[in-house]
């Protein structure tokens, strides 16, 4: 790109606008202003991918998909893998400014400066073959002013092109990880993955996801047809699990609130450890982060973090802010743990569930504690320590007996006996801090009132299990 067009743009991203005004021109790579700056810098078809595009998500399509018809347009001429690295890369950039007016925002106009400036000169390194320069210059917004996952993606398309396969990976890791949705990840990873030939199954469940996500539109799922064909799953490679739901916990602005789900159904599980068991591959595993989103993969692979124990990590953004959560699996652990957590705008939940082989009993059964008809599972143990948390409904309640008068509320206490079964409910007998001896009820329902002084989502196991 010339000096003099790169002046025009400093000029013209520097008038004073309205922010709408400005998140107009940007909302995309093919926006009013963006479009014919962008295309200035390659010789691909970028306003006929642009057209495709539009039409698409004017007609209802998802943006991870209307991308993915843009590629296809800007990848058909190519006949080398420098080509539809380009084409890919500015497939990338028709989306890369999806999210800019949240972060406009809340955080000033200067992010729209710094993310275009950082994009084009990201584009004209890449064409000048500074991939290093590209890659450097993707990378320079930060997570904090901008997450997006067109930017690590642009960067990973930098280091394929220099050859750098394991950074290229990195970075497509990265952005699947800020955004598990977007079929043009997997494709990309899925490619890398297959020439490498050591990642086979890896490969192919990249491009099952691929076809997944491209499933409901035709053209997309023409195109991905062939890959998912040429990289089938091993119908071996999985092994049949059971997933049990144990307890769900939210805490906000309401307080806490831990609910028993030892009760629920069991559902089908598969799962497989490869790459020298560094790897963890888990379908239907998502049980918290399914019902909030939409579009969750149905294959998930999870990174090991230590000896046995895998996590997979999801970022998203919403119109408060940049949130996470994250999926932990633990196969060192008897029975093996699974939770997962998720980070909103005042509030945070997660869910504990263990799993064990689909032919073995379910290890629920061998938790410690009682049920009384209609409550949840006792955790709870006499001689120990527990405590009650205060909500917005109001602290709990110290009763001079089962179902007695009102003498006091519950903070902290240690268990004198119990628990005693009456009207779905359980009750205990405590003593307070200060010396008060009475009764408290453990849980309405399924509703968890006091805790024990641990509060682990996953109940201990009867002695001797």
């Amino acid at each position: 790109m010339s000096r003099l067009l790169w002046m025009c743009i400093v000029i013209l991203l520097a008038l004073p606008k309205p922010i709408a005004a400005q998140s107009e021109g940007w909302a995309t790579g093919c926006g009013s202003q963006a479009e014919p700056m962008i295309a200035a810098t390659t010789q691909l078809n970028y306003g006929e991918a642009c057209t495709a595009y539009e039409t698409c998500t004017d007609a209802g399509g998802s943006i991870g998909v209307c991308q993915m018809r843009g590629f296809i347009i800007l990848q058909a001429g190519c006949t080398d893998a420098h080509c539809e690295t380009e084409a890919a890369l500015y497939a990338a950039t028709m989306t890369v400014f999806s999210d800019l007016s949240y972060f406009v925002m809340w955080r000033g106009e200067e992010v729209q400066l710094q993310v275009t400036a950082a994009v084009m000169q990201g584009l004209e390194s890449f064409q000048a073959g500074g991939y290093e320069a590209a890659a450097d210059a993707f990378n320079a917004v930060s997570t904090d002013d901008y997450l997006h996952p067109m930017l690590p993606l642009s960067a990973g398309l930098a280091y394929e092109a220099a050859g750098e396969t394991d950074e290229a990976l990195a970075q497509y890791n990265a952005a699947i990880q800020t955004s598990y949705f977007q079929p043009l990840s997997y494709y990309l990873r899925g490619n890398v993955l297959a020439d490498i030939g050591s990642h086979a199954e890896e490969a192919a469940i990249d491009f099952s996801l691929l076809a997944q996500y491209t499933a409901d539109d035709e053209q997309a799922s023409s195109f991905v047809k062939a890959f998912v064909e040429e990289h089938p799953i091993d119908s071996d490679f999985f092994e049949a699990w059971a997933a049990y739901p144990v307890i769900s916990r939210s805490l906000g602005v309401g307080g806490e609130w831990l609910n028993d789900e030892s009760q629920a159904e069991s559902r089908t599980l598969m799962l497989a450890r490869f790459d020298g068991d560094k790897k963890l591959a888990a379908q239907n595993l998502s049980q918290l982060l399914t019902q909030q989103y939409n579009y969750f993969p149905e294959t998930l692979v999870l990174d090991q973090r230590e000896t046995d124990v895998y996590r997979f990590r999801v970022s998203y953004v919403d119109d408060y802010g940049t949130w996470g959560g994250s999926i932990t699996v633990d196969l060192s652990q008897n029975p093996v743990q699974v939770t997962e957590d998720d980070l909103q705008f005042e509030s945070n939940s997660n869910t504990a569930f263990v799993i064990a082989p689909a032919n073995e009993p379910d290890p629920r059964l061998a938790f410690a504690g009682e049920h009384c008809p209609g409550a949840a599972l006792s955790r709870l143990k006499i001689g120990a320590r527990g405590h009650a948390l205060e909500t917005m409904q109001g602290p709990r309640v110290l009763f001079d007996a089962i179902d007695g008068e009102q003498t006091g509320t519950v903070g902290t206490f240690t268990v004198m006996s119990g628990p005693e079964c009456r009207d779905n409910r359980a009750w205990w007998q405590i003593t307070l801090d200060d010396g008060t001896t009475g009764w408290a009820i453990e849980s309405e329902g399924t509703v968890y009132q006091l805790f024990p002084e641990s509060n682990s989502l996953i109940p201990p196991l009867k002695d001797g299990t």
